[in-house]
């Protein structure tokens, strides 16, 4: 799916009070489990554990999937514990939503509405032209991401 960054949403700040700032590198291990819980169950889930889910979240930090945009990967803080978080990379050129992950106990409150679109926020003021993400088809996730804008490419 892909959103030209021109005329974004602003985000309604989610239903409780929380804080954003950008990815730490000594966020891995948080994010790993944070990873593997929000995809448990779902047609996304391919980590068994929050190890397997650490190993995705290196590989994404690290490059595996493009260069890792710090500048435009943010996560939610509640209470000191990591709640959400959006990872983006640059995939051929081009930047990729490549992890928008919620904990199943925040989810439907406008948390991944509110950090995605600070994502694209960001990547829209360095001036890119468009972000995309991959979605399974059966995701319950297409419907947040229609409503942020993404389209079919």
């Amino acid at each position: 799916m892909t959103r030209t960054l021109q005329d974004l949403p602003s985000a309604a700040a989610p239903r409780r009070a929380l804080d954003a700032r950008h990815i730490r590198d000594d966020d891995r291990a948080a994010l790993g489990a944070l990873l593997f819980l929000a995809y448990l169950g779902g047609p996304d889930q391919e980590e068994n554990d929050p190890d397997e889910g650490l190993a995705e979240i290196n590989r994404t930090m690290d490059g595996a999937y493009g260069p890792f945009v710090a500048s435009a990967s943010f996560v939610v803080v509640d209470a000191e514990t990591i709640v959400a978080a959006s990872l983006v990379t640059t995939y051929e050129s081009l930047p990729l939503l490549a992890h928008l992950i919620v904990h199943p106990s925040a989810q439907r409150e406008g948390i991944g509405s509110w950090i995605a679109t600070r994502s694209l926020a960001a990547l829209a003021s360095h001036n890119e032209p468009l972000a995309r993400l991959a979605v399974h088809p059966a995701s319950p996730a297409r419907a947040l991401y229609a409503r942020l804008g993404f389209v079919e490419a």
